[in-house]
């Protein structure tokens, strides 16, 4: 055991051997610094990480938006006889439409599918018009 010397009693000489050491006010203020700004910077990573994600996806969808915008075709006549079907589109819009299929119901409601081609249009089951 730990003999005092000289004048210090012994409760004196266990509050020196004992005495608390702790962090100084200067060491935690730093640490807290430092922590608080690890965990910006990870939640600042994180948020234009998905800000980015975020613009990507906007910027897909807005281009698909215009897209559709562009693609503006109208049917202004319609005119058939009893074996002919004349359909009139005109393209309004920038960007350039391939028609491939086109839908034909006659008063029966069935469908008859006509297969358009650059020059010529095919019909595969022909229905009588009235």
């Amino acid at each position: 055991m730990y003999q005092p010397r000289g004048n210090i009693t012994l409760v004196e000489a266990l509050l020196f051997t004992h005495r608390r050491r702790g962090v100084s006010e200067l060491t935690g203020t730093l640490m807290t610094i430092a922590v608080t700004l690890v965990a910006g910077t990870t939640v600042f990573s994180y948020v234009r990480s998905q800000a980015n994600l975020s613009e990507l996806a906007l910027s897909q969808n807005v281009g698909g938006t215009l897209n559709l915008l562009q693609e503006r075709f109208v049917v202004p006549l319609v005119s058939y006889t009893s074996n002919t079907v004349t359909i009139y589109i005109y393209n309004n819009g920038q960007a350039t439409n391939k028609f491939t299929q086109i839908e034909v119901y006659g008063p029966t409601r069935s469908a008859m599918d006509i297969v358009y081609d650059t020059n010529y249009a095919t019909v595969s089951t022909p229905a009588s018009c009235r």
